[in-house]
């Protein structure tokens, strides 16, 4: 197994956040099966990315990569002959491929790989089967989608995520649906309902969202069209940056960023209001200092993965914090309860959970052992910068693992100073 060493030391400089996958791989989803070329901007090339780009080509759309960085989808409208779909270890592909391959007039066997295959996914089909899908799970993560759905109001249960209200919503766009609702129960994460309703926009079809839980597809004579569409900062990876930089920080600069951004990691600045973290915001930047942070109480259940960078902050904080949400752990690309507990306890860090929250203090035992990623990238990034603000080198097990969302991970913050030895 590869494996990295992390070295203590002082961050400083610039650095631009890469920008958002999610935002991405719903702009790629939705050009590949329109007629027409997009064009999208910004595209960071992660394994999450990647695995939707692979996905359009599969779907029979031609993707073009440009020497500047950006991606040139031309669409062909829905696939006219049954095909199979590799979508990688991508959760968000694979939830938001199940509604969007039901309104097909073919079937479609969608594959995946790694942890993917052991994630919830069956929930997804009662809604799918009611309106005429028909849905047979193989063996070894392996499903067969079989359409067309016949579009209705639908009430579904929201309380697995968002990632399949974001796909039906998709679909019911694709299909050009008018004067149906989609009303969700128990949402989680609705931030990234909403993002996926700002794409859906861009790309020129008018969806209402009336009062809470409720899509509304008007009746305008509309559809989505292809166009250029440039992908804003992710406020995933900037908490990690900024993370890094409270905690060993002096002068760091994160650019990039949209303070006016759905994305639901953006309230990483409200648990900094709260720990006092020295911070400051100047156009698409924010500049950040090492801090001693105070304890902080935050709820993390509508962004789940804001946990792991929490869980490194909490960690150099004086006292027990808290964070709420422990159920939305449990089936990401590790069991983050348990790996969180286990390797933070290596670091002296005492975890345990409570009421569905997860409690984190500073006065647990250090061990010598080496550090484990268990294969998921943000646990990887999470032991990382915090280790970097310790008195001493540690070892991380597996570290590569950050390509599935932020590939220059490591790379970025050695432009801020940080010492690494790789060791593959």
């Amino acid at each position: 197994m590869n494996s990295i060493t992390i070295h203590p030391g002082v961050l400083s400089g610039a650095v631009q956040v890469p920008t958002s996958k999610s935002f991405a791989q719903r702009a790629i989803l939705l050009s590949a099966l329109m007629e027409g070329k997009s064009r999208l901007s910004d595209v960071e090339k992660s394994a999450d990315v990647l695995a939707m780009l692979s996905v359009a080509q599969q779907l029979g759309a031609t993707v073009l990569y440009l020497s500047n960085g950006d991606v040139e989808i031309t669409g062909y409208g829905f696939p006219k002959k049954d095909c199979e779909i590799h979508c990688g270890e991508s959760g968000l592909a694979l939830r938001m491929l199940f509604p969007v391959c039901s309104v097909f007039e073919i079937k479609t066997t969608v594959t995946c790989e790694g942890s993917l295959r052991n994630r919830p996914v069956d929930f997804m089909s009662p809604s799918l089967q009611d309106m005429g899908a028909k849905i047979s799970k193989k063996e070894n993560g392996i499903y067969e989608i079989q359409g067309p759905i016949e579009l209705k109001s639908l009430k579904v249960d929201g309380r697995e995520g968002s990632q399949f209200i974001s796909g039906l919503l998709m679909a019911y766009a694709l299909k050009h649906a008018k004067d149906f609702s989609i009303t969700v129960q128990n949402l989680v994460s609705e931030d990234y309902v909403r993002m996926t309703l700002d794409v859906i926009r861009h790309f020129g079809f008018s969806i209402e969202h009336p009062q809470k839980n409720i899509w509304f597809f008007p009746k305008q004579n509309e559809k989505l069209a292809p166009l250029n569409y440039k992908i804003e900062g992710d406020w995933s990876a900037a908490a990690m940056l900024l993370v890094a930089a409270a905690l060993g920080g002096d002068g760091v600069n994160i650019n990039g960023l949209n303070f006016f951004s759905r994305q639901p990691d953006k309230q990483i600045l409200d648990v900094f209001k709260q720990a006092e973290i020295d911070f400051s915001i100047e156009k698409r930047s924010i500049q950040i200092n090492a801090s001693k942070p105070l304890a902080f109480t935050f709820d993390a259940t509508d962004c789940p993965d804001l946990f792991p960078p929490l869980v490194a902050l909490a960690a150099a904080s004086e006292g027990v914090s808290e964070i709420k949400g422990v159920n939305r752990l449990y089936t990401k690309e590790s069991n983050r309860f348990e790996t969180l507990w286990q390797e933070f306890q290596k670091l002296g860090i005492k975890i345990w959970e409570q009421n569905n929250s997860l409690l984190i203090s500073n006065q647990g035992a250090l061990s010598e052992e080496p550090l484990d990623s268990h294969n998921d990238h943000r646990i990887a990034m999470a032991l990382t910068i915090f280790v970097l603000s310790q008195k001493k080198s540690r070892t991380l097990m597996g570290y590569d693992c950050v390509k599935k969302s932020y590939p220059n991970f490591f790379s970025d913050l050695e432009k801020l100073g940080a010492k690494f030895n790789r060791n593959t």
